[in-house]
C-alpha cells in the first residue's frame, strides 16, 4: 500500500491547482517545532479539512512541488468529504469502507493522532524520522528542518529518489486530479440517493482508480 494512502493518511498512497501561500505568520504556516509536532499538525489539519495547513506541512521546493501536494492534499480532502457522506447515509463505520476512504475517517485520524503520540521520534542533524504503528501496521515516516522547523519529506513521502521533474510532477498532478473529481463525483451521487449501499460506493472509488 502507498505511503501517502496509509497516512491521511496521509500518510500514507499518498498521497495530490494553485498552491495557496499563508501568511508566515498565520498558523497555517507556523513551523512545527519537532517531526512529531509536523505530523500531529498534519493530522490534526486532515482531520480540520484545513487545505492551506495541510500543504503547509510539505517540504516544497519550487511552485511545481507546490502544485502536487495541493492536488494531492486536495483529493484527501475529498476521500474525507466521500467518509463522511457514506457514514452519514448508511450509518457506516470505518470497518465498512475501503482502505482509500478508511483512512482518511474520523475514526482513523484519531488512531495516528493516538499512535504519533507514543511513536519513537529521531532526530539526526537536519533529517528527522517518527515511527507509527496503528492496528499492526508499522510505518516510519521522515521528515526534514526546513526553515527553522519540520516538514514531511516530500520526496521519501511519495517514494522518489530525486525532486520531481515538471513532467513527473505533472503526471501526479493530473492523476491526484482525476482521482479527487472520481471521489466527488461518489460522494455527490451517495448524497442524492443513486448510490444503493456502501459497497457499491466504494466499488466504484476502487473500481475508478484502476
Amino acid at each position: 500500500m502507498h505511503r501517502a494512502y496509509w497516512f491521511m493518511c496521509v500518510v500514507c498512497f499518498l498521497a495530490s491547482s494553485a498552491f495557496v501561500n499563508a501568511d508566515p505568520a498565520s498558523p497555517d504556516s507556523a513551523a512545527s517545532g519537532t517531526p512529531r509536532a509536523c505530523m500531529q499538525k498534519y493530522l490534526r489539519s486532515l482531520e480540520e479539512e484545513n487545505q492551506s495547513a495541510l500543504d503547509a506541512c510539505f517540504d516544497t521546493r519550487n511552485q511545481r512541488e507546490e502544485d502536487l501536494t495541493n492536488a494531492y492534499n486536495g483529493f484527501q480532502l475529498a476521500k474525507r468529504t466521500l467518509s463522511h457522506d457514506v457514514a452519514k447515509r448508511f450509518h457506516a463505520s470505518e470497518q465498512d469502507m475501503c482502505d482509500e476512504v478508511a483512512h482518511v475517517s474520523d475514526e482513523f485520524i484519531k488512531k495516528m493522532l493516538a499512535a504519533a503520540e507514543a511513536g519513537a521520534e529521531q532526530i539526526d542533524g537536519d533529517k528527522g524520522t517518527l515511527t507509527i504503528a496503528v492496528e499492526g501496521q508499522s510505518e516510519t515516516v521522515s521528515f526534514v528542518k526546513q526553515g527553522g522547523g519540520w516538514k514531511l519529506d516530500l520526496l521519501d513521502y511519495f517514494h522518489w529518489t530525486v525532486r520531481p521533474s515538471e513532467k513527473t510532477a505533472g503526471l501526479s498532478i493530473d492523476r491526484s486530479n482525476r482521482e479527487r473529481a472520481l471521489v466527488a463525483k461518489v460522494s455527490a451521487d451517495v448524497r442524492s440517493g443513486s448510490v444503493a449501499s456502501v459497497k457499491d460506493a466504494m466499488s466504484r472509488v476502487m473500481e475508478g482508480m484502476e
